[in-house]
């Protein structure tokens, strides 16, 4: 686990950048395998709060041997001073082949907030 924060030099953007890796286990009595990495990017002028930013990605493994399976989620939220901007990418594997991916977007009104 890493958690950082920081000042780009070149924006002036305020950062916080995590990095959770959780690792591998094997349950001993069945043989599941199980993991996880989370890496989170935080970002914000101080000047200017409709430049908040966040990018999460997920990824999460499992299986058994031979037959393991990987999820990644790719998200990033963004805003102006109408909306929140919401756009993800989900993939999932099946050992190593690409089984499935779609992109996701919305657009939600910044109703009082």
């Amino acid at each position: 686990y890493r958690r950082e924060t920081a000042k780009d030099g070149e924006t002036g953007q305020t950062l916080v950048l995590v990095d959770a890796d959780a690792g591998e286990q094997r349950d001993l009595n069945h043989g599941l395998v199980s993991g996880s990495r989370t890496w989170e990017r935080w970002a914000i002028d101080p000047d200017d709060p409709t430049s908040a930013s966040v990018n999460i990605d997920v990824e999460k493994t499992g299986g058994r041997d031979g037959q393991m399976w990987k999820t990644r989620a790719e998200t990033r939220m963004t805003c102006d001073r109408e909306n929140f901007f919401v756009k993800a990418n989900l993939k999932c594997w099946e050992n190593e082949t690409l089984v499935f991916e779609r992109d996701y977007a919305d657009t939600i009104p910044r109703k009082l907030v």
